[in-house]
């Protein structure tokens, strides 16, 4: 099952997350009691995995996706990546997997995130911006290993 995920600003994003939880939870003919995000997720997750009585894969395609669009508007993509942030605690990536340890790690690079060079060419006027703004040069930027 693929479902949309509307993320235009925060409140029709933690609309839609909402209703992704309801809707895949009525597919499985499960009831929520939850009405939080995070532990609307976490019920699901449990209330699907009692159900079939298998283990439970969350994928998650374009994870980035609701920051990335609004690269421009620094607010709004502040604001997604705070929801996400939250919804996706339930899944422990800052405990078990410590996400910054793997992103930032080069044997990693290829897999999460993005190389040195794709900084470099995609985001090169984002880059410079950003050092105009924080008025250093572009060299200090990119010392993150």
């Amino acid at each position: 099952m693929r479902l949309t995920i509307k993320y235009t600003n925060d409140k029709i994003f933690e609309a839609s997350l909402l209703s992704f939880l309801d809707k895949t939870a009525a597919k499985y003919d499960i009831e929520l009691s939850d009405i939080f995000i995070k532990d609307k997720f976490g019920e699901l997750i449990e209330k699907i995995s009692e159900k079939t009585q298998k283990k439970v894969v969350v994928l998650i395609d374009e994870y980035d996706k609701p920051i990335v669009e609004h690269i421009d508007d620094i607010e709004k993509a502040t604001k997604n990546r705070e929801i996400m942030r939250y919804f996706f605690g339930i899944l422990k990536f800052s405990e078990l997997n410590n996400v910054r340890d793997i992103t930032f790690s080069r044997q990693f690079a290829t897999l999460l995130g993005y190389t040195q060079t794709e900084l470099e060419t995609y985001f090169e006027s984002y880059i410079q911006n950003l050092g105009t703004v924080l008025e250093i040069k572009k060299p200090e930027q990119f010392n993150i290993y």
